[in-house]
């Protein structure tokens, strides 16, 4: 386990729909030879989010929630590898999103990017160790991440009540 480093912007379409841009710095630590070694992955991603609840803080909206469950997928590049290699990968998971406040929000998400290679951590012994690359593209690295983070709403959200006051 490595801490990781990042920002992240979010743009909502509606109470459901949201597209996340990302960009974070982490190392990736393994063992080789009997001693264990860490590599740079500096990640930018844009991922399409989908809600599970319709999510408004103190709607007048039936059926709507201050927190949600999501899943996202998407697309995403990373430099690694000791800065040697940079590649595609796929970005995808699922996570949890509370509005605590008006414009302030919490939010943890399991990620899991499956990158298109072998060479995330930049050492040929632990690339392609049978050969199998070509045939069984689930074969590539996949790193895993835990994000626990806290969001401030730049925009204010309209109401729907005619009758509310701003």
């Amino acid at each position: 386990v490595q801490p990781a480093y990042g920002l992240m912007f979010r743009y909502k379409f509606t109470s459901r729909w949201a597209l996340t841009a990302k960009g974070q710095y982490s190392n990736v630590l393994f063992k080789v030879n009997d001693a264990w070694d860490k590599s740079m992955l500096g990640q930018v991603d844009v991922v399409a989010e989908y809600n599970f609840f319709n999510m408004k803080l103190g709607g007048y909206e039936r059926f709507s929630h201050n927190y949600s469950p999501y899943l996202f997928a998407g697309i995403g590049v990373a430099l690694h590898g000791k800065g040697q290699h940079f590649g595609p990968y796929l970005p995808f998971g699922l996570g949890f999103k509370w509005q605590m406040a008006p414009r302030w929000g919490l939010m943890v998400e399991w990620q899991q990017q499956l990158f298109f290679c072998d060479n995330v951590e930049g050492y040929d012994i632990l690339d392609n160790t049978y050969g199998l690359n070509g045939i069984n593209f689930l074969k590539n690295d996949l790193v895993s991440t835990l994000t626990v983070g806290i969001s401030f709403h730049f925009m204010r959200e309209p109401k729907n009540c005619k009758m509310c006051v701003r």
